[in-house]
């Protein structure tokens, strides 16, 4: 890149942004990137189509500050946007943020400075707070830190590197081929899994991200035949990897639940009750009895909640 004949060197991290009708949480996820104490970063945006107010909140935030470059186009979904950006990506390393998320402040500072020392790592994933859609705590994830504890998760069909916060090296993504459309949703597990073949993966011990659950996640409502989806395509990339790496015998069985939104209420409610967030915990008890009044378990996260344990 030149700016006014002068060409300018890459930056040290791409940061790496897709966004699509996320006009609450937006603006809040992007500040948050650009409050980083670590500033040596380009902020790769792919606006994929926004129908609410997303476009014009990214245009202002892109006008104020030049380390934005901002992709506005008619959408085409989240990993066609994603390679989008890994494509444009002028730096040695990428990092991936959701724009409904919240970095911490030292997010990059501490994911570059880990890179750098090993050089070895092709993948750092980061330990994250869970918060609600109201941005209040729900509890703590902790994953393996190293490369091995973590593939050995992998190889059975269980994730264990986040994707939104995650560092990697850009020419290993774009060497491995990137991400595969045709897996979704489970693009970011195919995706380590193949960088787990070129070099090694590590999860810093860092808490440095702030990911949130909503109920209009992909993730968040699992109905049956979106289930269907999503273990077909976990059995498939995870049969390719041990194809690949010559290992004997079938991949082990695989089953994804099918969850509605009285569960996922119920979940918050129970992550909120087992980190001490008795009041965070009593909202979305009372939110799954709501919706599933005739449950014995909406009764039951209720009872626990107001009790307080």
């Amino acid at each position: 890149m030149s700016v006014s004949g002068v060409v300018t060197p890459p930056p040290a991290v791409s940061v790496l942004m897709p966004v699509y009708n996320t006009e609450r949480y937006v603006g809040e996820a992007v500040r948050a990137v650009l409050q980083q104490t670590f500033r040596d970063f380009e902020f790769i945006i792919i606006d994929d189509g926004s129908a609410d107010g997303s476009t014009a909140i990214l245009r202002r935030f892109s006008e104020e500050d030049g380390r934005i470059r901002l992709v506005s186009r008619p959408n085409t979904g989240y990993v066609t946007a994603l390679n989008e950006a890994l494509g444009l990506a002028r730096a040695p390393l990428v990092a991936r943020m959701d724009a409904d998320d919240v970095a911490l402040p030292n997010w990059l500072e501490v994911l570059v400075a880990f890179m750098q020392a090993h050089p070895e790592v092709v993948t750092a994933g980061v330990q994250v707070n869970h918060i609600d859609p109201d941005g209040e705590f729900l509890g703590r994830s902790d994953m393996p830190l190293a490369h091995e504890a973590i593939e050995t998760e992998h190889l059975k069909g269980e994730l264990r590197i986040f994707h939104p916060g995650v560092c990697f090296r850009t020419e290993a993504a774009r060497h491995v081929g990137g991400y595969r459309p045709e897996v979704c949703p489970c693009e970011d597990y195919d995706l380590w899994l193949r960088l787990g073949e070129v070099g090694r993966l590590q999860n810093v011990p860092e808490v440095l991200l702030a990911k949130r659950s909503v109920l209009s996640s992909v993730v968040a409502t699992t109905s049956l035949s979106r289930a269907h989806v999503i273990e077909t395509n976990i059995r498939r990339v995870l049969g390719e990897a041990w194809s690949r790496r010559g290992r004997g015998g079938e991949p082990p069985p695989v089953r994804v639940s099918c969850e509605d939104t009285a569960m996922r209420l119920r979940q918050w409610a129970w992550w909120a009750l087992g980190a001490g967030n008795v009041r965070t915990a009593r909202k979305h008890a009372w939110n799954a009895f709501r919706e599933a009044p005739g449950s014995v378990e909406s009764w039951r996260v209720v009872f626990c909640a107001l009790r307080g344990r």
